[in-house]
């Protein structure tokens, strides 16, 4: 687990990394850019020929439990951990570990949300039958699951994690490719009676795209979701924009930081 300039987190943990494109927002993905980069340098785990080849590190599993001050942990943003290709078990004991360190807060992402769901539901049956002992609450507490949305063909992403148990459901806006209207998304679609009790959004992180091909991020786009999310009553958080050609992290709109977090 390693210190991180993600603004919004103090750590990464990288228990898999590696992905497969699912939609527009993949096609200049930093995190395979990352992995080129840590190939070059003859990183462990990082294979040159194929360095964003889906791996699951069993040796990373436990390190959050080495870290005692407590942290905001990004949960493999090297990868998915809903990828097809990392199994059951291994997703699992990530879990697991989460729940023996409740002094961090798990952030995780994915563009996979039904593979999530599904599997949490069964994690979750496993985690009370082995600690039924300990009288664990779920869902954990200090777990924080969320979609990537880059555009409002993929909307449905946020409409599946409103429907998986969570302490708290956040959406990333990054890259932002086109305008996003939250009204598509912002109840719960499961059948009567089947609603979680925690089924709203709290938190929208929202940015444009990195690196020398990056697609233009509009700004009234920004100013929409802002708006929006203000309306919403959910946290806004404005993580990067271009402004005179290059990228400025934290940046003003309008005159503000935008540095909004749910309250503990």
């Amino acid at each position: 687990m390693n210190r991180t300039n993600i603004p919004y987190l103090t750590h990464s943990w990288s228990p898999t990394k590696g992905c497969t494109c699912v939609s527009p927002g993949c096609r200049f993905c930093w995190a395979k850019q990352m992995s080129k980069r840590l190939a070059g340098m003859n990183d462990r785990g990082y294979d040159k020929d194929d360095p964003f080849a889906v791996t699951m590190f069993l040796e990373r599993l436990n390190e959050p439990l080495s870290v005692k001050k407590p942290a905001i942990v990004g949960v493999s943003f090297m990868g998915d951990l809903w990828h097809d290709l990392v199994s059951w078990n291994f997703q699992y004991s990530v879990f697991e570990c989460m729940l023996l360190a409740p002094r961090h807060t798990f952030m995780i992402l994915t563009k996979r949300p039904e593979n999530m769901r599904k599997a949490i539901r069964n994690i979750y049956i496993h985690l009370e039958r082995n600690y039924y002992k300990e009288n664990i609450k779920l869902p954990l507490k200090n777990l924080w699951l969320g979609v990537s949305v880059e555009n409002p063909d993929n909307m449905w992403r946020v409409k599946t994690l409103l429907d998986t148990p969570a302490a708290r459901h956040w959406i990333s806006v990054e890259p932002m490719l086109e305008p996003i209207n939250l009204n598509l998304c912002i109840e719960c679609q499961s059948q009567p009676g089947e609603c979680y009790e925690h089924n709203k959004l709290d938190l929208i992180v929202c940015g444009c795209e990195s690196g020398k091909n990056r697609r233009p991020c509009n700004i009234d786009w920004v100013r929409s979701l802002r708006d929006q999310c203000k309306e919403a009553n959910v946290p806004f958080y404005l993580k990067q924009l271009e402004q005179d050609g290059q990228v400025v992290e934290m940046p003003l709109l309008d005159g503000k930081v935008y540095n909004e977090l749910p309250q503990q």
